[in-house]
C-alpha cells in the first residue's frame, strides 16, 4: 500500500493511501485518524491553495539588495596560467530577508577585463526579484 504524505500549513500530516483512504496525523503524535474523504480532499486542496499562492507572493515581491563589498582573489593554483588567477566576488544583502550572498563572479584573463557576470535576478534565500542595488 503505498501512501503520500503531504504536511499542512498547521505542523498535521496529511496522508492519502493508493485507495484514495485520507488520514491525518497530529503534529508530536504518532497515530494516524482516519477522516473524511471529502475532508481530506478539501484540506489537499487548501494546501495546493496556500503554496500556490506563496509563491506568488514570492515571484511578485521585489527587494533591493545592499552591495556589501568586492573581494579580489588571486587564486594559488599552479596549473592555472598566471594571467588567469585573479577573481572578483561581490558580496551583497538582501534586504527583505537580510542574507547575504555572492552575486557575481568575474575572471580576468585572456586580455578581457571580464568573461562573464553571474548576477543572480532573485535573491537565493527569500526568492524575492531583485529590483535595485543600493550601494552606499
Amino acid at each position: 500500500m503505498e501512501e503520500k504524505q503531504i504536511h499542512l500549513a498547521n505542523g498535521d500530516l496529511l496522508i492519502r493511501t493508493e485507495e484514495g483512504v485520507y488520514f491525518t496525523q497530529i503534529e508530536g503524535t504518532s497515530l494516524p485518524l482516519l477522516i473524511d474523504q471529502k475532508e481530506g480532499e478539501n484540506l489537499l486542496f487548501e494546501t495546493a491553495v496556500q503554496l500556490r499562492n506563496i509563491v506568488n507572493n514570492l515571484m511578485q515581491d521585489e527587494v533591493k539588495v545592499k552591495f556589501i563589498r568586492e573581494i579580489d582573489v588571486v587564486l594559488q593554483d599552479e596549473e592555472i596560467d598566471e594571467d588567469e588567477r585573479n577573481t572578483s566576488f561581490t558580496v551583497y544583502e538582501c534586504m527583505k530577508c537580510h542574507w547575504k550572498f555572492v552575486g557575481d563572479c568575474e575572471r580576468h584573463g585572456y586580455g578581457f577585463t571580464s568573461e562573464g557576470v553571474q548576477a543572480p535576478d532573485y535573491c537565493p534565500m527569500c526568492g524575492a526579484k531583485i529590483s535595485d542595488t543600493l550601494e552606499d
